[in-house]
């Protein structure tokens, strides 16, 4: 019977030692990751790109972001992907945070907001 507690003991002491271990491989692969991936985090599945310098009016995270090709009066074309713009979007741009749709022009770098039909409610001008 002492034998039987004797290997319990071991398991759960071998067990303790592989749990401690993997916690710590974790810690390390997750410091790692920011290391290497750092310059975009997720928030909420949302973009932020860190060394945009950004005013303070402007979203801490955006759902989107990519070159502007061209916008229409529904949609939006950004990397060369069509998507709808809803007919109540706003737009800003770093010097106006209540800019017009002509502010943009092909080849700006912009983030977007979505809503919940996937639509853009907002546009930011980044560069």
């Amino acid at each position: 019977m002492q034998k039987g507690m004797q290997v319990m003991k071991r398991y759960e002491k071998n067990w303790r030692k592989f749990a401690a271990t993997a916690l710590c491989l974790g810690v390390v692969v997750l410091m790692t990751s920011g290391a290497i991936f750092g310059n975009v985090s997720y928030a909420g599945g949302k973009v932020f790109r860190e060394e945009w310098k950004l005013p303070d009016f402007y979203p801490r995270a955006f759902d989107g972001y990519g070159q502007l090709g061209i916008i229409y009066a529904d949609r939006i074309v950004i990397n060369d992907n069509r998507k709808k713009l809803s007919s109540s979007a706003i737009y800003a741009t770093p010097s106006n945070p209540h800019a017009s749709k002509s502010s943009f022009r092909a080849g700006n770098t912009v983030a977007y907001l979505l809503d919940h039909n996937k639509e853009i409610i907002s546009l930011w001008l980044i560069k």
